[in-house]
């Protein structure tokens, strides 16, 4: 097939892009810079130059594609404050996009977009594929995504576990809290429930893969998904281990202080709850094999 990936330079898609090339697949990346673009033809992928704003760009790549997977999101500006412009930025392009496809001939082509499961309401069956968010700004961007579904198009929402890690480096979330803890000289925890759903990123390529590979008849359209290996890795574990490798001393601190100790990461450890990715992997048949994120953090040189 002829896949088309936005973000194709990032975290999941250096990890995704190669394992498509390996498999088949005619890929072609969105990146911007000189060093992104050869890293990705340096996966054997075809390269388009532009952002997510370059919408004509983005529109012609999607328009020739069987698949188009949307990685590509503006978290510097969400994480300046600008989340609301952050989420208008997502659903121009992603309306870009799923245009292109259901001109092209919509009933054979999917369009899969990225999300999260941070935010998801920490009670009950709303943690499963099956919830829906809307009190969340990039909800509208799946609400969008979805209503082409009726057009014929192929659509799915692949919730990232909000810690998807590689071998190499703590996620941005963790490297944040690290630059705090290094900052404060002691390392804060809650005695909660909160914890981060957690995915090793070849775990979460390997699952890509599947959405992008599953025939459109075995399931639901649109259908959610969710990339998660761990339900849910308590903050306070996450926590004694960076406390035991930085060399710095623990603080219990209650739920609700945590954005006062690590700031926009904090403001995100208060809605991180456990979530479900049962269906999800029933359905696939998806086995996360990866080592666990604790596992992972005991390796990282974070000192």
């Amino acid at each position: 097939m002829k896949v088309f990936v936005t973000g194709a330079s990032g975290l999941v898609g250096s990890a995704l892009v190669p394992k498509l090339v390996a498999v088949g697949h005619q890929v072609t990346g969105l990146a911007r810079s000189p060093s992104s673009l050869a890293k990705v033809e340096s996966f054997g992928a075809k390269t388009v130059s532009g952002d997510i704003t370059d919408l004509e760009t983005v529109a012609k790549a999607s328009k020739d594609a069987d698949v188009v997977v949307h990685l590509a999101f503006d978290h510097d500006a969400a994480f300046r404050g600008d989340w609301a412009g952050a989420c208008e930025k997502d659903r121009n392009v992603i309306a870009a996009i799923a245009d292109a496809l259901v001109a092209a001939g919509g009933e054979n082509k999917r369009l899969i977009i990225a999300s999260g499961t941070l935010g998801l309401p920490p009670n009950g069956d709303e943690k499963t594929e099956g919830h829906r968010s809307p009190h969340l700004p990039r909800y509208l961007s799946t609400d969008l995504a979805f209503s082409y579904a009726p057009k014929g198009l192929s659509v799915i929402q692949l919730r990232l576990a909000p810690i998807t890690f590689g071998p190499a480096e703590p996620h941005w979330f963790l490297q944040q809290q690290i630059e705090k803890i290094k900052e404060k000289g002691y390392v804060a925890y809650p005695e909660s429930d909160n914890a981060w759903p957690a995915c090793p990123v070849e775990d979460m390529a390997d699952l890509y893969i599947r959405a992008i590979e599953i025939p459109a008849g075995n399931l639901p359209n649109p259908v959610t998904l969710h990339g998660l290996a761990e339900e849910g890795v308590p903050l306070k574990d996450v926590a004694k281990v960076l406390s035991r490798k930085l060399g710095k001393e623990t603080k219990v601190v209650p739920v609700e202080k945590l954005p006062e100790e690590y700031g926009p990461v904090g403001r995100l450890q208060l809605i991180a709850f456990r979530a479900s990715a049962e269906w999800t992997k029933n359905q696939l048949g998806w086995s996360p094999k990866g080592k666990g994120l604790l596992e992972q953090l005991e390796l990282y040189n974070i000192a």
